[in-house]
């Protein structure tokens, strides 16, 4: 077995870091976020497992629906900036005034769409998606966290390889030019790489935004308990994040795979070993 080959250590790398790189951005966020809570200049607005959920799945058949529907690019465009503008405010809101975190949050914005390169693509999602994971993150308690990301699992478990329908939903949103997802090369040129020219298995891989962001939601809603635990997710998802590299590269064929289920199983063992350590 050729380790370097077969492991493809430069791949993890970049995983890693990129991962690594959002939890840090987003736990401080949430910890700033949290200490605001408690002086009463921010306010956390408190969501059930089952409005999540149920927001969750309406909003991805209310996607689905509209890509079997609409043939132009301007509405899917519009969400895509619209999810990202909101998600950065999110982060750039905790440490500065309002004004110049919607400033900041726009020049995120009108970056991904007049530098479309993959470095700038991955420093989007993880302001934007980790943004908005973080929002949710504050209103969740441990438990319903964990709840949820079970949930999840499982579901996304059923999408992939049952039903399908998560395939098709990034393959119909790469098709309209919309990326939810960060998108890791092989080779370090491959950050410069116009997006334009980057596609799936041809020496880049995509890891879903899902799996991103319900780990970081996890991770904050563990700040009540203590940063201790939060780092402790961060931990256990980086873990699990080294189990899905080496089931992804194991396939003998190349394949979309369902990712969220090992990444969670780490992030909560992770809450576990905090629980007997902590």
């Amino acid at each position: 077995m050729n380790f370097k080959k077969d492991f493809k250590i430069l791949l993890f790398t970049f995983e890693f870091i990129l991962f690594l790189s959002a939890f840090i951005i987003c736990v401080f966020t949430g910890e700033k976020l949290l200490n605001l809570s408690q002086i009463g200049v921010y306010e956390i607005e408190k969501i059930s497992p089952f409005q999540f959920l149920v927001s969750f799945f309406i909003a991805t058949l209310f996607i689905l629906i509209i890509l079997k529907t609409t043939r132009g690019r301007k509405f899917f465009t519009l969400f895509f900036a619209i999810a990202i503008f909101v998600g950065s405010q999110v982060i750039f809101g905790a440490f500065s005034l309002p004004l110049l975190s919607v400033i900041l949050a726009l020049l995120i914005v009108l970056t991904r769409f007049f530098l479309p390169f993959v470095w700038t693509h991955d420093l989007v999602i993880i302001l934007g998606i980790g943004g908005i994971a973080v929002s949710f993150g504050m209103g969740l308690s441990l438990n319903q966290a964990l709840i949820i990301l079970s949930i999840l699992s499982f579901y996304d478990i059923l999408a992939v390889y049952k039903t399908g329908h998560m395939v098709k939903l990034f393959q119909g949103l790469l098709e309209k030019g919309i990326i939810f997802s960060l998108i890791v090369p092989e080779e370090p040129k491959g950050f410069l790489k116009p997006l334009k020219e980057v596609k799936p298995r041809k020496g880049f891989l995509y890891l879903g935004g899902g799996d991103l962001a319900f780990p970081i939601i996890l991770s904050i809603a563990a700040l009540n308990y203590g940063i201790n635990y939060a780092w402790a997710v961060v931990l256990g998802t980086l873990a699990g994040l080294l189990a899905t590299h080496l089931i992804f590269v194991s396939q003998t064929k190349s394949r979309s795979m369902a990712a969220l289920p090992p990444i969670a199983l780490g992030a909560i063992l992770g809450i576990l070993v905090a629980m007997v350590c902590f």
